[in-house]
Protein backbone atom coordinates (compact mmCIF):
# COMPACT_ATOMS: atom_id res chain seq x y z
CA UNK A 1 0.00 0.00 0.00
CA UNK A 2 2.90 2.34 0.66
CA UNK A 3 4.34 1.57 -2.76
CA UNK A 4 1.15 1.51 -4.86
CA UNK A 5 -1.56 3.21 -2.82
CA UNK A 6 -4.47 1.77 -0.89
CA UNK A 7 -6.82 1.46 -3.83
CA UNK A 8 -4.24 -0.23 -6.08
CA UNK A 9 -3.63 -3.16 -3.74
CA UNK A 10 -5.97 -6.16 -3.81
CA UNK A 11 -6.69 -8.73 -1.11
CA UNK A 12 -4.75 -11.19 -3.27
CA UNK A 13 -1.74 -8.84 -3.16
CA UNK A 14 -2.03 -8.61 0.63
CA UNK A 15 -2.22 -12.37 1.23
CA UNK A 16 0.59 -13.05 -1.23
CA UNK A 17 2.86 -10.50 0.47
CA UNK A 18 1.93 -11.88 3.90
CA UNK A 19 2.41 -15.48 2.77
CA UNK A 20 -1.00 -16.51 4.02
CA UNK A 21 -4.10 -18.14 2.62
CA UNK A 22 -6.94 -15.90 1.51
CA UNK A 23 -9.26 -17.65 3.94
CA UNK A 24 -6.97 -16.65 6.79
CA UNK A 25 -7.29 -13.01 5.78
CA UNK A 26 -11.07 -13.22 5.99
CA UNK A 27 -10.81 -14.90 9.37
CA UNK A 28 -9.40 -11.63 10.76
CA UNK A 29 -10.79 -8.97 8.41
CA UNK A 30 -14.11 -8.61 6.65
CA UNK A 31 -12.59 -6.63 3.79
CA UNK A 32 -9.77 -4.29 2.84
CA UNK A 33 -11.50 -1.36 4.55
CA UNK A 34 -11.37 -3.20 7.88
CA UNK A 35 -7.70 -4.06 7.28
CA UNK A 36 -6.85 -0.39 6.70
CA UNK A 37 -8.96 0.68 9.68
CA UNK A 38 -7.16 -1.82 11.93
CA UNK A 39 -3.74 -0.83 10.60
CA UNK A 40 -4.46 2.88 11.14
CA UNK A 41 -5.99 2.53 14.64
CA UNK A 42 -2.78 3.04 16.67
CA UNK A 43 -1.96 6.21 14.73
CA UNK A 44 -5.56 7.39 14.89
CA UNK A 45 -5.62 6.98 18.68
CA UNK A 46 -2.29 8.76 19.07
CA UNK A 47 -3.33 11.75 16.93
CA UNK A 48 -6.77 12.18 18.46
CA UNK A 49 -5.54 11.64 22.03
CA UNK A 50 -2.86 14.32 21.54
CA UNK A 51 -5.37 16.84 20.21
CA UNK A 52 -7.88 16.04 22.98
CA UNK A 53 -5.22 16.56 25.62
CA UNK A 54 -4.24 19.88 24.05
CA UNK A 55 -7.90 21.00 23.92
CA UNK A 56 -8.33 20.19 27.63
CA UNK A 57 -5.18 22.18 28.44
CA UNK A 58 -6.38 25.15 26.36
CA UNK A 59 -9.77 25.12 28.10
CA UNK A 60 -8.04 25.57 31.43
CA UNK A 61 -5.36 28.03 30.27
CA UNK A 62 -5.56 31.77 30.19
CA UNK A 63 -1.98 32.69 29.45
CA UNK A 64 -0.20 32.51 26.12
CA UNK A 65 2.66 30.65 27.80
CA UNK A 66 0.25 27.98 29.05
CA UNK A 67 -1.13 27.60 25.53
CA UNK A 68 2.35 27.43 24.07
CA UNK A 69 3.22 24.65 26.51
CA UNK A 70 0.00 22.80 25.57
CA UNK A 71 0.92 23.00 21.90
CA UNK A 72 4.50 21.91 22.64
CA UNK A 73 3.20 18.88 24.54
CA UNK A 74 0.91 18.04 21.65
CA UNK A 75 3.84 18.38 19.25
CA UNK A 76 5.89 16.05 21.43
CA UNK A 77 3.10 13.47 21.48
CA UNK A 78 2.76 13.75 17.72
CA UNK A 79 6.52 13.26 17.45
CA UNK A 80 6.21 10.04 19.43
CA UNK A 81 3.47 8.94 17.01
CA UNK A 82 5.77 9.71 14.09
CA UNK A 83 8.53 7.55 15.56
CA UNK A 84 6.18 4.79 16.79
CA UNK A 85 4.04 4.43 13.66
CA UNK A 86 6.09 5.65 10.67
CA UNK A 87 4.49 3.33 8.10
CA UNK A 88 0.94 4.16 9.15
CA UNK A 89 1.81 7.86 9.24
CA UNK A 90 3.32 7.71 5.77
CA UNK A 91 0.24 5.86 4.46
CA UNK A 92 -2.01 8.45 6.10
CA UNK A 93 0.00 11.31 4.59
CA UNK A 94 -0.05 9.71 1.14
CA UNK A 95 -3.78 8.98 1.16
CA UNK A 96 -5.45 11.63 3.36
CA UNK A 97 -6.36 13.97 0.54
CA UNK A 98 -7.72 11.36 -1.85
CA UNK A 99 -11.41 10.69 -2.33
CA UNK A 100 -13.24 8.99 0.52
CA UNK A 101 -13.92 5.79 -1.34
CA UNK A 102 -13.15 2.12 -0.84
CA UNK A 103 -10.32 1.26 1.51
CA UNK A 104 -9.36 4.94 1.80
CA UNK A 105 -12.53 5.66 3.85
CA UNK A 106 -10.86 5.10 7.28
CA UNK A 107 -7.92 7.31 6.31
CA UNK A 108 -10.18 10.11 5.12
CA UNK A 109 -12.29 9.75 8.29
CA UNK A 110 -9.11 10.25 10.32
CA UNK A 111 -8.14 13.25 8.18
CA UNK A 112 -11.58 14.77 8.78
CA UNK A 113 -11.28 14.11 12.53
CA UNK A 114 -7.82 15.74 12.58
CA UNK A 115 -9.17 18.79 10.74
CA UNK A 116 -12.13 19.06 13.14
CA UNK A 117 -9.83 18.76 16.14
CA UNK A 118 -7.53 21.45 14.73
CA UNK A 119 -10.49 23.78 14.20
CA UNK A 120 -11.62 23.14 17.78
CA UNK A 121 -8.11 23.97 19.05
CA UNK A 122 -8.05 27.14 16.99
CA UNK A 123 -11.48 28.19 18.28
CA UNK A 124 -10.36 27.61 21.87
CA UNK A 125 -7.19 29.62 21.32
CA UNK A 126 -9.15 32.47 19.75
CA UNK A 127 -11.74 32.50 22.56
CA UNK A 128 -8.93 33.01 25.06
CA UNK A 129 -7.22 35.67 22.97
CA UNK A 130 -4.16 33.46 22.55
CA UNK A 131 -4.24 33.42 18.76
CA UNK A 132 -5.67 36.01 16.40
CA UNK A 133 -7.20 35.00 13.11
CA UNK A 134 -9.97 36.29 10.89
CA UNK A 135 -11.32 32.79 10.47
CA UNK A 136 -10.11 30.05 12.81
CA UNK A 137 -10.77 27.43 10.16
CA UNK A 138 -8.17 29.00 7.89
CA UNK A 139 -5.48 29.07 10.57
CA UNK A 140 -6.34 25.55 11.74
CA UNK A 141 -6.29 24.02 8.29
CA UNK A 142 -3.11 25.91 7.38
CA UNK A 143 -1.38 24.45 10.43
CA UNK A 144 -2.68 20.95 9.65
CA UNK A 145 -1.46 21.24 6.08
CA UNK A 146 1.94 22.55 7.17
CA UNK A 147 2.25 19.90 9.88
CA UNK A 148 1.37 17.10 7.49
CA UNK A 149 3.87 18.34 4.92
CA UNK A 150 6.58 18.67 7.58
CA UNK A 151 5.90 15.14 8.83
CA UNK A 152 6.03 13.79 5.28
CA UNK A 153 9.39 15.51 4.75
CA UNK A 154 10.65 14.03 8.02
CA UNK A 155 9.74 10.57 6.72
CA UNK A 156 10.84 10.62 3.09
CA UNK A 157 13.19 13.51 2.30
CA UNK A 158 16.80 12.84 1.32
CA UNK A 159 17.80 15.30 4.05
CA UNK A 160 14.91 14.94 6.48
CA UNK A 161 13.79 17.72 8.75
CA UNK A 162 14.27 17.30 12.47
CA UNK A 163 10.67 16.80 13.68
CA UNK A 164 11.24 18.51 17.04
CA UNK A 165 12.83 21.58 15.51
CA UNK A 166 10.17 21.74 12.80
CA UNK A 167 7.37 21.51 15.38
CA UNK A 168 8.85 24.28 17.51
CA UNK A 169 9.37 26.46 14.43
CA UNK A 170 5.75 25.94 13.39
CA UNK A 171 4.48 26.77 16.89
CA UNK A 172 6.62 29.92 16.88
CA UNK A 173 5.25 30.87 13.47
CA UNK A 174 1.65 30.43 14.67
CA UNK A 175 2.15 32.42 17.87
CA UNK A 176 4.40 35.15 16.50
CA UNK A 177 3.59 35.29 12.82
CA UNK A 178 5.97 36.38 10.13
CA UNK A 179 7.73 39.63 10.95
CA UNK A 180 11.01 41.29 10.20
CA UNK A 181 13.73 40.63 12.78
CA UNK A 182 14.29 43.12 15.61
Amino acid sequence: MLERGVENVSIDDVVTAAGMAKGSFYRYFGDKVQLVETAMEPLSSALLDATSECAAALRSSELTTDASIAYQRMAARLGVALVSHPQQLRLYLQECRGPSTGARVPIRALADAVASAAIELSELAMERGIVRARDCRVSALAVVGASERLMFEALVADTPLDPSSAALSLIDLVFNGVRPGN
